[in-house]
C-alpha cells in the first residue's frame, strides 16, 4: 500500500493538488489536520479515499482529532499532535504509541518534515504544503509504503 500524508495546508489547496498530479501510484491520503476548511474540497477533488484529522486551527465536526488504521497488519495511528506537546519532543507521541502498540505514528502541528524510527516504531511528520518552517523552507509531504511483506518505508518529498 502507498500512502500520501499531508498536513497543515491552512486552506491552500494549490500544492496538495500539484502533489496529487505528481503521485499517480497512491491508494490513499491522509491529512493530519490544519487544513482550516479545505479538507472537504480535497476529499471531493481526490482520486482516492481520504481521511483527515482536525488540528488546532481546525473547528469542523466533520473530522476526528485522532484516527487508527490497519494497513497490511501494521497498525498506524493519526494526529495532530498539538496534543501530545511535539513542539517540545516525540517523547508523549512516542509513549502513546507504545502504549497502544502502534507501528506508524503520523502527525503535523510543527510544519517541519521528519522521519524518523524510534525504538521499532516509525514517526512521521511530512511537515507542510503551504507553511514549511524547516531551514530550505520547501514545502513537503510524505510517501509511506506499508508493504505485504511487513515491511514500512517513507521518504519525505518536496513540491
Amino acid at each position: 500500500m502507498r500512502i500520501l500524508v499531508v498536513s497543515d495546508t491552512h486552506g491552500r489547496e494549490e500544492n496538495f493538488y500539484k502533489v496529487l498530479e505528481k503521485e499517480k501510484d497512491i491508494d490513499m491520503v491522509l491529512h493530519c489536520g490544519d487544513f482550516v476548511g479545505g479538507a472537504e474540497r480535497m476529499e471531493e477533488k481526490c482520486p482516492v479515499p481520504f481521511c483527515a484529522v482536525t488540528g488546532n486551527c481546525d473547528f469542523s465536526f466533520a473530522y476526528p482529532s485522532e484516527k487508527e488504521f490497519v494497513f497490511e497488519g501494521k497498525k498506524v495511528w493519526m494526529t495532530h499532535g498539538h496534543r501530545f506537546g511535539v513542539n517540545y519532543g516525540l517523547d508523549s507521541l512516542y509513549a502513546e504509541a507504545v502504549s497502544f502498540h502502534y507501528d506508524v505514528v503520523l502527525y503535523g502541528h510543527t510544519h517541519r518534515p521528519l522521519v524518523r524510527d524510534v525504538r521499532g516504531t516509525l514517526i512521521i511528520n511530512p511537515g507542510s504544503l503551504t507553511q514549511p518552517r524547516q531551514e530550505d523552507r520547501k514545502p513537503s509531504y510524505a510517501i509511506l509504503w506499508i508493504n505485504p511483506d511487513g515491511t514500512i518505508n517513507a521518504e519525505i518529498r518536496y513540491v
